[in-house]
Parts: structure tokens; C-alpha cells; sequence
């Protein structure tokens, strides 16, 4: 797969600025309007006591959104929890088991949580990789748009879809094979691909989140259980828009 990374910059300038400016003249009377209203006995009167900075109350801390914090596209967080930010429009937090870690970190505009990024690297065959989750922003108009560009492309066969949801988020799931060497089966805005091969099986989750086509593919080996071990995991995320 090829991918595109991005940074955000910001810049912060403050500027202050006071102006004193005092005003003199010849002589005022008593009846002139701009004549000084202050009395000899309150001029002379004693300054106010400082204010002791101790017994001034503290203004409240403002309320930051944890989500809109975190410019970065995956953060870790306490006890294995993990969350995407604002550079990831599916926003959602996941809890990962021991072992488990985000695959391909460098990749901005994709999430692939892997039960062994290694494993999943060097040998896709292997047990070590059953249950690869991609979460992808497919940029559908619909659950069933989506769908069905995912289920028509060349070389791909799959079953029919059954209702599903993954953290209050509801669609469709289904499975994907294919006899071809390999197949692109989701295409991103940058160029970035999701590819299946023969000797794995998809099982595609398409759903509608915050109104948008979001899809995860979990990533299996043809000849393993499918969800064994991602289910868990699946049934960790919870989408920041439906919270």
C-alpha cells in the first residue's frame, strides 16, 4: 500500500497595547461642566488596602474536548485505550489487548490495528496476523453505495450482506475472497489502496457514522477463524460522534 502524510502547523501571536492620555487647561469653575468633580476630603483619603492575590478566586480552567486536543491522527492513551484525532474523520477509541499495536503508524489517512505488526509485515500468512483491522473513511454518500462498489470490483467475489454494528454505529457485513493474485477492493483520496490475495478473507464492515460510509475490513488468513480474535476489539470501539 502507498500513503500520503500531511503535518499541521500553528502560529500564535499576541499583541497588547495601552494607552494613557491626560487633558489641560486654564481656569474652570465651579459651573463649568468639565470642571473636576472630586472632593479635598476624597483626595486625601487613604488608598485601598492591596488586594491579597491568595483571596482572589481562581478563574475556572476552560473546558478543552479531549477529542478536538489531539491534532495527531492516533494517540496511546491510560490502560491500552487508544484514540484517533482530528486528522482521522471516524473518530473513535478502541481498546487494544496486550500484544496488540497500530500497524504502519507513518499512514495518515488509515487505521490498521494489528494482533502482530511484524507478523502482519513479514508474513500474512501466518496466525500471528488473523484479525488485522483496517478502519478506512470510504467517503461514501451511504451504506449502500458503499457497498456495492465494494462488492463489484473486478476479481472479487463475496456473500450477501447481513445487518451488522460496531460501537452503536449500525450497517452491513459481509465476506470478501478472490482467485486473483491480488485485488484492490478500497481506494483512498490520496492514492493509498486497501489489497486482498487469495490466501486471505475479508470480513467487511460498512457503516454509517455521523452519516458517512466508514469501513473496517478485519484481515484474515484463508484458513483461520475470522473474528476470534478481532471481535473483542470490534466490540471495544466506540465512535466519537454517537457518544
Amino acid at each position: 500500500m502507498l500513503w500520503l502524510a500531511s503535518g499541521v502547523g500553528v502560529t500564535l501571536v499576541v499583541v497588547a497595547g495601552v494607552a494613557v492620555f491626560a487633558n489641560s487647561g486654564d481656569e474652570t469653575s465651579g459651573d463649568d461642566p468639565a470642571a473636576p468633580t472630586t472632593s479635598v476630603d476624597q483626595a486625601d483619603a487613604p488608598d485601598p488596602l492591596p488586594t491579597n492575590p491568595a483571596e482572589e478566586e481562581a478563574e475556572p480552567e476552560p473546558v478543552v474536548d479531549p477529542w478536538e486536543s489531539i491534532p495527531i491522527l492516533f494517540y496511546s492513551g491510560p490502560e491500552g485505550v487508544y484514540r484517533t484525532g482530528t486528522g482521522f474523520f471516524a473518530q473513535f477509541q478502541v481498546a487494544l489487548p496486550e500484544g496488540w499495536m497500530r500497524a504502519f503508524p507513518e499512514l495518515p489517512d488509515i487505521v490498521e490495528l494489528s494482533p502482530s505488526a511484524e507478523a502482519c509485515e513479514t508474513d500474512q500468512t501466518s496466525a500471528a496476523c488473523v484479525g488485522l483491522i483496517t478502519v478506512v473513511d470510504s467517503g461514501g454518500p451511504s451504506v449502500e453505495e458503499t457497498t456495492t462498489a465494494i462488492r463489484t470490483v473486478a476479481g472479487v467475489s463475496s456473500s450477501e450482506p447481513v445487518p451488522a454494528e460496531v460501537g452503536d454505529a449500525t450497517g452491513v457485513r459481509f465476506q470478501m475472497w478472490t482467485d486473483e493474485p491480488s485485488a484492490t477492493v478500497a481506494t483512498l483520496g490520496d492514492g493509498g489502496r486497501v489489497v486482498m490475495s487469495r490466501t486471505r478473507i475479508f470480513q467487511a464492515y460498512v457503516l454509517d457514522v455521523d452519516g458517512r460510509a466508514v469501513t473496517l475490513f478485519v484481515d484474515s488468513p484463508a484458513e483461520s477463524p475470522m473474528n476470534e480474535t478481532a471481535l473483542p476489539v470490534l466490540n471495544s470501539i466506540a465512535w466519537r460522534d454517537l457518544n
